[in-house]
């Protein structure tokens, strides 16, 4: 494969692909001729006049050169015009006669961009052009990972780091049900950040589909033989079932990695033989290769190794994860710092088609690691290495793996884990082989129906069974506590809770029941599915007494018995509401609700009404109230509809995930109703005195959500893999019950405040600044908002600072004083607003446009202001007309909006970052601008920000062209370019003492660079998605960034290889800085929340504690061999014998 400014590979006969009879592969033809022929044309333009006037391209991307071509096709680098970034093209021959085929590569492909992994190359995008397939995807610069092995020497500890990183990537593969079939060393790319990326799935397979060639995409069977009957793959690397053309699953692919493994460690192909038979008779002998002379591997890496290799796949690990377990247990190599880490081993990525690589065939070598140790405790490791994995979705389960960790003190990730978990909710237990019922629960008791169908109550403390009744179909737990009703064939019946009996205390005659509720004392009502109400007084005697008929239930949507309210709701689908007495003959009130019908609904226990519409409005019946009263503020179908038990507060979800709280009794309060951050909800619940609402959501996420309304307060409740919409809500909003369509229910204790979010905007959270021990946030909601940081808990809301109506504010900054706050918003308007959101606001006036950028002076006299246009004025504090310090000449197509604006610590010099890349300086001069500015192009694309140093002698200022540069203020120099990120850089931060600078970029990596020298920067990587904020401490031994994959990451720089992810946002992260001193972290997402963190450091012991205490669930043997690879009797045993 062509690679600019590389030399040809050396060509290695036993790793080239062969089709069945040892003959090369065909030569790859050009998907089109023409698409070629102009992109040579553009090549050459480019080198007569500078600039191809008409490059080929396939949607939004630009093709540019070509850097290669494999069996499948041709890549080419391309540009991304839309999202500004450089990709790999891939383009592949089309057959005329083989559309079904190619559509099915296509699915290959589009499979393959639903991979989405920190470490796997991404699929953007995958489609038909011009008579050909193209799949655009992530550009890596490097070299592949036999190129690596070979430039140098390589020793056991930096292969198994290499390898084990390039094994997640195939496990993420795997978790996707994607089958790699083709896994070597020249299939797997190691780019210049020394991150190994797994690529080459031109011949993927979907988990379970027929391994065959027949139905082959042509470009995939072109790669190694067209003849019928051939096998496809690498023989040198192919499990045997896949040389025999059985089908293959994913311990085919680890049959292949432990092949490229023993190779790397041993010097020797472990199965080496000319002939394929010969090879096969090895394998299946178990005949393996000695290791070269002068290889010593380590005995129980390679005892690992074997196993993998093992002729028959029952033998073989289960998983991918399984084997890479059980190869950091046997030895966990230690990683320089250096090095650019992942949360311990290096992770990996995936690719499609050919290795898609330009720059250099030489990969940096880095520095020499520590010497090699084996874990102490093998299980240890394996246990660290599952929690890690698990951590991100159930942080439950990663605790119930931390806690049998025997040796925490020994791994040094085990501390950052323990407390990345105990950050957010752990869910009290976890019941398996169950479903959660969908009646309410008791105070203390949850119901439970079992597998066979029976119904269980637990008391989600203990966990202890305090009652099951085979056959009951729903039960509900009397508000007392002391029994539970259930509804079984025979009839209603009343068990005793938490005394052990054959019989219940009583059992009605009742037909079958649409609707139950409890009214004085023992007295007992009930809807039937005829349309009767029954009651049973307190004497609970057997047959029930009719009190009314309300109409069939087969054309009645749901009912409702209200007995304080002595009414009963009947809900006719999508017309009416009828609210009928609970005694006597009187005809029902009809709530009309008019042509359009409702979308929900919901009677609270005083009778009053509340009716939601398509249009997102809402009515309220008040009982003895003829004329409904419509509250409005919602814009799309309202879902839910609930009332408190009385009555006072109402709550509606949207179907756009907004949620609104009204406190229906107080009239103010139906214009100004508490609006909550948009989530997803598809089904809502109320407690009894509507202080907390739980809603759960059905989508993938599994996430439930828990809304502290008094304290503003909500926790996010994850563990369910999918599917965790099912959620009820203990009467007294102390307990939240979540299930999943896996059978599985969980119990989760609200009372803690320490794992809370505090919530305040309506919509996301655009900037965030820190200042002693306050927050200000600025939201698309229109206001900006300060909180107070204490030492423990949420942010407290101490102000609101609303701009005008349907504005949204970009920015909030404090005075250097912190005794007011500046606001920027699109109505082209600063205000200037007193901390303690006393007075009116100062407005400042003069934009044409969007006023975004701001910057107080250091002596907090003047506040500067930049704006969509490209001007910059200065404001003076205490009043007077505004300064025009420069307005930026408006060009055709070029954007001039002021991004940043800076000054020098000693206010002299100012500094202003524009959209067009240019930089304006000006001179501060006593009470107005010295002289005219400059202007000064800096980046060749949007200059983002700007940082001084500490001392005032640097300014650095970064862009989306990728570049650091550092300037001398005078700029009367060139500037030093510090080179290395891949993506837009968004931020950058001097260290305390100006030694150092930090930058966080598109490329989802942060990096510490030493001013002074030319020693290599310290990369942080692990983020899943661009970082867009990092930060020093006030000691600059820590750094905090922060990422769109919505976490933030805690890096102690003496060991930046283990940071501590904080974790709990459901939106992506738009600021985190360090408050009280260092023992506290403030982050603010785009999900409207801000988070409050102690990170002050913790001893294991203490660590440990707290998980017990947390957390009463136990693994289960399923759980165990999935995340552990145990046996079925081990895991068994084990899950059987925990008590907690």
């Amino acid at each position: 494969m062509g690679r600019a400014g590389a030399s040809a590979p050396r060509k290695d006969p036993r790793r080239a692909p062969l089709d069945d009879g040892g003959r090369a592969a065909p030569p790859a033809r050009l998907m089109n001729e023409h698409a070629e022929e102009r992109l040579r044309k553009a090549v050459l333009e480019a080198k007569l006049f500078g600039e191809p006037h008409d490059a080929p391209r396939i949607g939004r991307f630009m093709l540019r050169r070509r850097i290669g071509a494999g069996a499948m096709g041709a890549v080419y680098e391309a540009h991304d015009a839309q999202l500004d970034r450089l990709v790999a093209i891939k383009l592949v021959r089309r057959e005329d006669e083989a559309n079904a085929r190619t559509d099915r590569l296509l699915r290959e492909a589009r499979a393959l961009a639903r991979l989405s992994h920190p470490h796997v190359i991404t699929v953007y995008e995958a489609g038909l052009w011009e008579g050909g397939l193209f799949v655009a995807m992530e550009l890596v610069r490097g070299g592949t990972l036999q190129e690596w092995l070979d430039a140098r020497p390589r020793g056991a500890r930096e292969a198994l780091g290499m390898f084990l990183a390039a094994g997640r990537g195939l496990a993420a593969a795997h978790t996707c049900g994607l089958i790699h079939r083709d896994f070597k060393p020249g299939n797997v790319l190691v780019g210049e950040d020394e991150r190994p990326r797994v690529a080459d799935f031109g011949l993927v397979r979907l988990t379970g589909e027929s391994s065959s060639n027949e139905g082959e995409s042509p470009a995939i069977a072109d790669m190694f033989s067209t003849a019928t009957g051939a096998v496809l793959g690498t023989p040198a690397y192919m499990a045997p079932e896949q040389l025999e053309g059985a089908r293959v699953d994913a311990r085919a692919d680890q049959f292949s990695f432990c092949v490229a493994l023993y190779e790397a460690l041993c010097g020797a192909s472990p199965f080496a033989g000319e002939a394929r038979a010969e090879r096969r008779r090895r394998i299946h002998e178990g005949d393996v290769t000695p290791p070269a002379e002068g290889r010593t591997p380590p005995r129980r890496v390679i005892e690992v190794v074997r196993r993998g290799l093992s002729a028959d796949p029952e033998a073989r690990y289960p998983s991918m994860d399984a084997l890479l377990d059980a190869l950091e247990a046997a030895g966990r190599p230690a990683f320089p710092r250096g090095a650019s880490l992942a949360g311990g081993a290096l992770a990996a990525a995936l690719g499609l088609g050919v290795a898609m690589m330009v720059g250099r065939t030489n990969v940096p070598v880095p520095q020499e690691a520590p010497p090699f140790t084996y874990a102490d405790a093998p299980r240890d490791a394996a246990l660290l290495s599952a929690a890690r994995r698990v951590a991100p979705r159930d942080p439950t389960v990663a605790a119930l793996l931390l806690l049998e960790v025997e040796a925490p003190e020994r791994h040094r990730e085990w501390s950052a884990l323990a407390a990345d978990v105990l950050s957010q909710p752990l869910a009290r237990f976890i019941w398996n082989d169950t479903r959660l019922s969908t009646t309410t629960p008791g105070k203390d008791v949850v119901l439970l129906h079992d597998l066979n169908g029976a119904l269980l109550a637990r008391s989600p403390d203990s966990g202890r069974e305090l009652l099951r009744r085979s056959g009951g179909v729903w039960g509900m737990v009397h508000p007392r506590g002391d029994e539970l009703l259930v509804q079984t064939r025979q009839g209603l019946e009343a068990w005793p809770l938490g005394r052990t009996t054959e019989a219940p205390s009583w059992r009605g005659a009742s037909p079958k029941l649409a609707a139950v509720s409890v009214g004085q004392g023992r007295e007992l009502f009930a809807v039937a599915t005829d349309g009767s109400v029954l009651h049973w007084d307190e004497t609970r005697p057997a047959a029930p007494a009719v009190l009314r008929t309300v109409g069939k239930t087969s054309t009645i949507a749901s009912t409702a018995i209200l007995p304080e309210a002595g009414v009963v709701g009947v809900f006719w689908p999508g017309q009416s509401i009828d609210v009928w007495p609970l005694r006597g003959s009187a005809p029902p009130r009809r709530l009309e609700v008019g042509r359009e019908g409702f979308s929900a609904a919901s009677l609270s226990n005083s009778g009053d009404a509340a009716v939601g519409f398509e249009d997102g409005s809402l009515r309220l019946f008040f009982a003895g109230s003829r004329a409904p009263i419509t509250i409005r503020g919602h814009t799309s179908k309202i879902r839910h509809v609930r009332f408190s038990d009385a009555g006072e507060r109402l709550a509606a979800w949207a179907e756009d995930g907004t949620t609104r709280v009204w406190d229906v009794k107080t009239p103010q309060s139906r214009e100004t109703p508490t609006v909550l951050p948009a989530h997803e909800a598809t089904r809502a619940l109320m407690d009894a005195e509507g202080r907390v609402l739980l809603s759960g959501s059905m989508d993938k996420t599994g996430v439930a959500r828990a809304w502290n309304l008094a304290t503003r307060e909500v926790v996010v409740l994850r563990g369910h893999a999918e599917d965790g919409g099912h959620v009820t809500l203990s009467p007294d909003g102390t307990w939240a019950f979540s299930g999943s369509i896996h059978n599985t229910a969980r119990a989760w204790r609200l009372a803690s405040a320490t794992t809370a979010h505090a919530f305040g905007h309506a919509a996301p959270i655009w900037a965030a600044e820190v200042h002693g021990d306050r927050l200000a946030t600025a939201s698309q909601d229109g206001t900006a908002r300060i909180w107070h940081i204490g030492e423990a808990g949420a942010p407290r809301e101490a102000a609101v600072l609303p701009s005008a109506p349907a504005t949204r504010v970009f920015l909030a900054t404090f005075s250097p004083d912190g005794r007011r706050v500046a606001t920027s918003s699109n109505d082209g308007k600063a205000r200037l607003w007193n901390t303690d959101g006393s007075g009116a606001a100062v407005v400042l006036d003069g934009h044409e446009e969007w006023a975004y950028a701001l910057s107080f002076a250091p002596d907090g006299r003047a506040l500067f202001t930049g704006s969509k246009r490209g001007c910059i004025r200065r404001f003076r504090v205490e009043g007077g007309a505004p300064e025009i310090v420069h307005c930026q000449a408006r060009q055709q197509g070029i954007p001039t909006q002021v991004n940043h604006i800076t000054l020098s610590p000693d206010g002299r010099l100012g500094v202003a970052a524009l959209a067009s890349g240019h930089l304006v300086l000006w001179e501060n001069g006593g009470a107005e601008v010295s002289r005219a500015p400059r202007v000064i192009p800096a980046h060749g694309d949007v200059a983002q920000a700007l940082a001084f140093s500490p001392d005032g002698r640097r300014l650095v200022s970064v862009g989306r062209d990728r570049k650091v540069r550092v300037w001398d203020p005078a700029f009367d120099t060139a500037p030093r370019d510090l080179v290395g990120h891949e993506g837009a850089v968004y931020h950058a931060r001097f260290s305390p003492d100006g030694r150092r600078l930090v930058t966080s970029s598109a490329d989802g990596t942060a990096r510490i660079w030493p001013i002074e020298g030319e020693e290599a920067p310290v990369v942080l990587k692990g983020h899943e998605g661009w970082v867009v904020w990092a930060e020093f401490d006030g000691a600059g031994r820590r750094v905090v960034t922060s990422s769109y994959d919505g976490t933030a990451r805690l890096w102690n720089l003496d060991e930046p290889t283990t940071p501590r992810v904080l974790r709990g946002h459901w939106g992506p992260l738009r600021y985190a800085a360090f408050a009280r001193e260092g023992r506290r972290v403030i982050t603010a997402s785009m999900d409207g929340t801000v988070r409050s963190w102690d990170v002050t450091e913790e001893p294991v012991e203490r660590l440990q504690k707290r998980l017990r205490e947390a957390t009463r669930a136990c693994l289960s043997a399923r759980q165990r061999m999935k995340l552990l690879g145990e046996d079925a009797t081990a895991a068994a045993a084990r899950a059987s014998g925990c008590e907690r």
